[in-house]
């Protein structure tokens, strides 16, 4: 058989994206990956977590070490131990254990992933998806990714095994935000959800144009020529703001989409700055220089001599610690003493769609809506 790509069109990552918008697979054909920090550190932390499960470690031997080009840090390692000690947990009652599993999910449209865990216990099937990052917080139900994951290790089970399993668990582990989302569902509905994956894979490796915007434009390496994108701008920016005109529910409907277009915005301005910048002339745009960057010494410490015998003491600033965040990485361990010193600003209301977490609460109750926000 073919060695699989590293990565599939029709990846289960990007479910979310190609499932509601086939055009985004046309538009991202060719396109490069390009990798974050935030992407280098997971790939190291799943990296640390895969060996530690295997071998029996423990993250916090890694600390100073290079894994995958990024060097593990004393902030990483209590979160990735965090995440090995619950997988480790969950394995007691296993019989089937798979680390970083990669399997064919739906041959016909060369669908793969890999699962970083799956578990056999008893009649349910449990897969485990690690998300490092500190960005949007992830909810195991109805996870697309999750689901496509469960359903290539239901599919890679011996049929016997397979035949035993009456429902599928999926749990996504974000130890950074402290969230660890479980959602369980039967296999007949996994399967009826399959179905729906076949229809929309059909559509989006066909060369579909359809395109619909949404959250899922936010992963989108197609969006600069997005041509719902880019209607949907010009439209709104187009519209004269009158009150009396434009009804609550017109507005909405700008609201649900003014994520996607300030993405595609920012987009945008970096698209056209860089055709500039390699010496493209962009019709009704040009470059100019910007404010000079603030000036810093270039030896602090020759700076200071210097300055002492200028000015005395006038030429520092009073000694203050660092901030709690950047102390708690400093030393995990004591993380909870430190909130002895620390204090934050209240929470406060925010608009979100109906779709989200949280509780509606009323504008007029305030005191009733941060006891619920402090819960």
């Amino acid at each position: 058989m073919a060695e699989q790509p590293a990565h599939s069109e029709l990846g289960p990552s990007g479910a979310s994206r190609w499932m509601n918008c086939p055009g985004s697979v046309t538009l991202s054909k060719g396109k490069p990956n390009n990798s974050s920090d935030a992407a280098k550190e997971g790939t190291a932390a799943h990296a640390v977590a895969e060996k530690c499960l295997i071998e029996d470690l423990e993250p916090i031997s890694f600390v100073g070490e290079i894994v995958e080009g990024w060097e593990i840090d004393k902030g990483m390692a209590p979160h990735i131990s965090e995440y090995v000690d619950m997988v480790r947990a969950e394995s007691q009652f296993s019989t089937h254990i798979g680390i970083e599993e990669r399997f064919t999910i739906l041959k016909e449209f060369d669908i793969f992933g890999t699962a970083d865990v799956m578990l056999v216990q008893d009649t349910e099937l449990h897969v485990i998806d690690l998300k490092f990052g500190l960005g949007l917080t992830v909810d195991a139900y109805k996870n697309k990714q999750g689901m496509l994951y469960a359903w290539g290790a239901l599919e890679s089970l011996k049929p016997k095994d397979r035949k035993k399993i009456k429902t599928v668990r999926i749990t996504i582990s974000q130890p950074r935000k402290s969230n660890h989302s479980s959602w369980v569902l039967p296999v007949g509905d996994l399967e009826l959800f399959i179905h729906e994956v076949k229809i929309a894979a059909e559509k989006a490796s066909s060369g579909s144009m359809e395109c619909n915007l949404g959250d899922w434009c936010r992963w989108c390496k197609g969006k600069i020529e997005c041509p719902e994108q880019n209607k949907t701008a010009i439209e709104y920016a187009q519209e004269v703001f009158e009150p009396s005109k434009i009804t609550t529910a017109d507005l909405v409907k700008v609201f649900l989409v003014k994520d996607a277009l300030k993405m595609y915005i920012d987009a945008v301005d970096s698209h056209l700055y860089q055709l500039a910048m390699d010496g493209e002339k962009v019709e009704g745009l040009k470059l100019v220089w910007g404010r000079k960057g603030n000036q810093k010494w270039t030896d602090p410490k020759e700076a200071a001599e210097f300055l002492e015998s200028m000015v005395g003491d006038d030429a520092f600033k009073p000694r203050e610690p660092k901030t709690p965040t950047q102390i708690k990485k400093l030393a995990p361990d004591y993380a909870e003493d430190i909130e002895g010193f620390t204090s934050g600003s209240d929470a406060k209301l925010k608009l979100v769609t109906e779709a989200e977490k949280g509780k509606a609460v009323s504008p007029n109750s305030g005191a009733e809506a941060q006891a619920i926000f402090s819960e």
